[in-house]
C-alpha cells in the first residue's frame, strides 16, 4: 500500500486464475466502495507464473494473510472478508466474457466483435493414472478458478493440451508450448483472449507505411504507423508520456450498454482502454523505473481534460514464440519450485509462456497461454494538435476501468519482431 499526495493507494494482486470463473455473487460494487472511500485502486492480474496455487495452498493462511495490506484491508482480516474483495474483480472482468463456448471455436481474429471480448480459463491435466493431487487443492482450483480438471495417459496429453490451448485463445496460440516428458505428472493452463474495436477507429488509407523507429539500442528500424487525428486523454511525469485510447463499449453479454465509469479521463463510454506509455528517451522499457507504468495508468484516469492529438502508433502482428520463464519468475522473487501441497514430491519442471497480439486499424486481438509442468501535461499551444508519435519502444496497457485491471502489459521494443 502506497499514500500518494492527498489519496491513499493500493495495488490489488488478482490471479488471472479467479478472473475467468464463477462469479462468487458480489460484483464490483467492493473496488467502487473503495473508490468512492478515497482510494485509488489498481488492480493488476497475475498469471500461473506468479505461482497462483500457492495461494490455494492448505495451510498457505499467512500467504493469504499477507494480502490483506494490498487488499487495503486490516491485517486481521479473515477469509471470507478477503474472499469479498477478489469476487469484485472477478465479477467485473466476466461481464465481457463468452456466452457460449461456441463462440470460441468461431472466432476470427479478422474480424473483431462489435462488443468487446475477454475471456479467461484455466486447466488442469493431470497425466498418468497413478497421479494423486490433494483434493482440497482440485477443490479450491475449481471454487476459486474455475479450473477444469482433466486426465490423460501420457501418449495423450500433448494433443490434450494443444486442443485446450487453441479453443481458448481463439486459434492464435495452437500449440501448448509444454514438452511431455516422460515423468510428467501434471500440468496448470491458463489461457487469455481479448478482442475489442477501437471507439474511434484508424483509415488504413492514412497509415504510414515503413516510417523510422528507433530501437533501443539506436539502431534504425521500420514500422506501419496507424495515423489519425483525435481528441485523448493525456499525462506526463518524470521520463514519460501517456495517451489512453478507448475501446467500444458495446453491450454486455446481457445485451445492457455497457455504463461510462467516472473519471476515466475520456467521453467515450467504454470502460477498456489501451494506455500507451512512451519514454522521452530512446531506451529499453525495461531501463525505467517499474512503478512508471502504473503511476501513468493513474496519471490518465485522473485526467478530466482531453487534448486534440496527431497520433502515429505502430500496427503490430507480433507473436511470441514459447518462452521459457522460469527465471523471470526467478528474478522477481517467486521462489516456490515445488509443489509439494498439490501432490508429494511435485515440482516445477516447466514454466513457459505464449503471446500473440495484433494491433490494428480497426482494434485489437490479443492471447497469452501460461502453463506450468510438474514432474518428479497540458499542452503548449491549445491552438493546434498536440504530436504523439510514437516511434521509438513503448509500453501498451490493457486497462479495465470498472475494476482497475491491467488485463494485459506489453513492452514493444520492435514493432516488426515478436
Amino acid at each position: 500500500m502506497a499514500v500518494g499526495p492527498g489519496r491513499p493507494a493500493m495495488r490489488l494482486l488478482v490471479s488471472s486464475m479467479s478472473a475467468g470463473g464463477r462469479a462468487l455473487r458480489v460484483g464490483p460494487s467492493v473496488v467502487a466502495a473503495l473508490r468512492g472511500g478515497g482510494w485509488d485502486v489498481e488492480v493488476v492480474v497475475t498469471t500461473a507464473g506468479d505461482d497462483p496455487a500457492s495461494m490455494v495452498a492448505p495451510g498457505a493462511d499467512a500467504v493469504g494473510e499477507g494480502l490483506n495490506p494490498a487488499l487495503g484491508l486490516d491485517a486481521a482480516a479473515d477469509a471470507r472478508t478477503r474472499d469479498s474483495a477478489w469476487s469484485a474483480v472477478q465479477q467485473a472482468l466476466q461481464r465481457f466474457d463468452i456466452e457460449d463456448v461456441q463462440q470460441l471455436r468461431d472466432f476470427d481474429p479478422d474480424a473483431i466483435p462489435e462488443t468487446p471480448l475477454l475471456h479467461v480459463a484455466n486447466n488442469i491435466l493431470l497425466v498418468k493414472e497413478d497421479t494423486v493431487v490433494s483434493q482440497r487443492y482440485l477443490d479450491d482450483a475449481k471454487r476459486w478458478y474455475a479450473a477444469e480438471v482433466g486426465r490423460a495417459p501420457n501418449d495423450d496429453a500433448k494433443a490434450a493440451l494443444d486442443a485446450w490451448a487453441s479453443l481458448h485463445t481463439g486459434g492464435l496460440i495452437k500449440k501448448s508450448g509444454i514438452d511431455v516428458t516422460p515423468g510428467m505428472r501434471l500440468v496448470l493452463q491458463n489461457a487469455l483472449l481479448f478482442a475489442a474495436r477501437w471507439a474511434a477507429p484508424f483509415t488504413a488509407e492514412h497509415t504510414a507505411k515503413g516510417s523510422p523507429f528507433t530501437l533501443s539500442d539506436g539502431s534504425a528500424s521500420t514500422a506501419d504507423l496507424m495515423t489519425g487525428t483525435g481528441t485523448y486523454a493525456l499525462a506526463q511525469g518524470q521520463g514519460w508520456r501517456a495517451l489512453r485510447l478507448p475501446y467500444t463499449a458495446g453491450a454486455t453479454t446481457s445485451g445492457a450498454p455497457v455504463p461510462a465509469p467516472s473519471g476515466s479521463g475520456t467521453t467515450d463510454s467504454g470502460e477498456l482502454v489501451m494506455d500507451v506509455i512512451l519514454p522521452d528517451d530512446v531506451v529499453s522499457p525495461a531501463d525505467m523505473p517499474p512503478s512508471t507504468w502504473g503511476e501513468a495508468t493513474a496519471a490518465l484516469t485522473s485526467a478530466r481534460a482531453r487534448q486534440e492529438v496527431a497520433l502515429k502508433l505502430p500496427k503490430l502482428d507480433l507473436a511470441s514464440g514459447v518462452m521459457d520463464i522460469r527465471p523471470v519468475l526467478q528474478s522477481l522473487g517467486v521462489k516456490t519450485l515445488m509443489l509439494d501441497h498439490i501432490s508429494p514430491g511435485l515440482d516445477i519442471d516447466q514454466a513457459v509462456q505464449q503471446v500473440r497480439l495484433i494491433v490494428a486499424e480497426e482494434g485489437t486481438v490479443a492471447a497469452a497461454l501460461t502453463e506450468v509442468g510438474g514432474d518428479g501535461a497540458p499542452a503548449d499551444d491549445a491552438s493546434r494538435p498536440v504530436e504523439f508519435v510514437v516511434d521509438h519502444p513503448y509500453v501498451l496497457r490493457i486497462v479495465d476501468l470498472a475494476s482497475g485491471a491491467v488485463v494485459i502489459e506489453a513492452a514493444i521494443l520492435n514493432p516488426t519482431e515478436g
